[in-house]
Parts: structure tokens; sequence; C-alpha cells
């Protein structure tokens, strides 16, 4: 009998973060769950540790992130899966106990479920997705994708991950699947995931090739149109000079003063 979840883990000289990651998802509570690891070949010891711990673990040579994603992706046989990079977590034992719960007390099951993230960064700091979508929030927003679970049919049907977009793959699948199909959308309102940040899409130094995937992809899924007019509504609220604030040395120090003063952790 096939799985309700698919947990997927890709690895490359990763050890620490993959054995804290492995932890999270063998703790779990529900038993209805297979976990997929897929490693590039480190050269660190990472899948001897992770098969001491009982993972089995799939090496075998990849051409980045999304290349590994889609062939850890033929492996899987879980109705749901979830890409959980080494080094971020769940949050406690039962998110997948109350992940299916919400799933069999829903009327029509949904496609794609998304649900809510701890910062890892500052542990205070929650990331609070909405319970419907616009095609304006998809245009601004990515999700997390650690804290997604997409029906393995879609991947499939999608051909997995575009791996001409090196940083937002997950973007572009997110959302060329739900801007023209917000049905197949449900948010689980609930803490699912924690999210270590610091991986190779984020910070400063990606923020360039991070803007020019981002621009082809709202070429791909958004029309002329819908492009024009949320550009302006972008720039009205002036998110770019937010955005350049937000990822300046100045602005780090500005918000890591300021959830000091909320009484988040850092």
């Amino acid at each position: 009998m096939e799985p309700l979840f698919s947990i997927v883990t890709v690895t490359l000289n990763c050890a620490e973060d993959a054995v804290g990651t492995a932890k999270s998802v063998l703790q779990q509570s529900l038993g209805d769950y297979e976990y997929v690891v897929k490693d590039g070949v480190s050269t660190d010891g990472t899948p001897d540790l992770l098969s001491k711990m009982g993972v089995k673990v799939e090496i075998k040579p990849d051409a980045g992130i999304y290349d590994a994603m889609n062939q850890a992706l033929a492996r899987c046989q879980g109705e749901y899966i979830c890409f959980l990079n080494a080094g971020d977590v769940f949050v406690d034992a039962d998110v997948l106990k109350d992940l299916a719960g919400f799933i069999e007390g829903r009327e029509c099951r949904p496609e794609v479920i998304i649900g809510d993230v701890q910062d890892g960064r500052f542990p205070g700091r929650k990331i609070t997705y909405r319970d419907k979508l616009s095609k304006y929030y998809l245009y601004r927003e990515s999700y997390t994708h650690q804290a997604c679970f997409v029906k393995r049919s879609l991947y499939l049907a999608a051909g997995g991950f575009c791996t001409e977009f090196g940083l937002m793959a997950d973007y572009h699948f997110l959302a060329k699947v739900l801007v023209g199909a917000p049905e197949k959308y449900a948010h689980f309102s609930r803490m699912v995931v924690k999210y270590k940040f610091g991986g190779k899409s984020d910070g400063p130094a990606v923020q360039s090739q991070l803007h020019a995937e981002r621009w082809a992809i709202h070429q791909q899924v958004f029309s002329p149109q819908e492009r024009q007019r949320f550009a302006f509504y972008l720039f009205f609220r002036l998110i770019p000079l937010k955005d350049a604030i937000e990822f300046s040395a100045t602005g780090k120090k500005l918000i890591a003063a300021w959830y000091r003063i909320k009484g988040w952790k850092i």
C-alpha cells in the first residue's frame, strides 16, 4: 500500500544538518510515510551517518539541487511529497499526524497544501501564509517549499522541476500550477517546519540571479497586462526599496534590533 507522505531530503556534504533533519522525520508519530534521501556523492560521511540511523540513502551524482530533487521524485511512492532540505526540521513529532487529519477532514483532497514556517534565524518570528491566493500574491511571494505538501501526480504531470532555474525552480512549479487554479491550494494553519535559512538561494550574493529568474518566471506565467499592473503595485508600495534595505548589512542590523525590541529570540 502506498504511503500518504513521501518526505524527501537531498544531501551533499552536510552531515550534521542531514542528521538533524533525519531525526525530525524519524520521530514523527504518524507511521504512514516513507523517507527518501538522495545523496550527491558526499565525501564527509553523510550517507554512512544516515545509514546508521536506519535511513536508506541513494548515492548518485547530480547536476544540482533540482536535478537531485527530480531524481528523488522518481523514487517516491507517497500521495503527497514534501522536500525537506538538510538543516530544516519539522517543528514537532505530530506534524504529519495533524496534517493527515487535516486531509481526511476535507471533502475534497487538495493537490497543494502549504503549512506555516518558523524562521530559523529568529525563532520568535513566524511566517504565516494566506488562506486564499490571488495572482498578485503569487507574483510577489515565494513559498517555503519545505512546508509544501504536493500530490505526486501533480509533480509527475509537470515533469518535476524545471532545472533551467537554478534557484527558483520550486517557485516556478508552484506559480505555474496555482496561478490558473487556486482551488488546488489549501492552507494548513499550523507551524510545520523550522526553516534554517542560509541555503544556496539566501543572501545578497545571489540577488541578481534571483531577480533574473523571477523575471523569467513572470514572463512565462503571467500575462503582459498582469505583469504591468503588478509591477506598478510593487513600485507604489516601495517594495524594491524595502528589499534592498532588508538585504543590506545595515538593514539586517536594523531587523535584528527590531526583533530584540519585539522580544523575539535571535
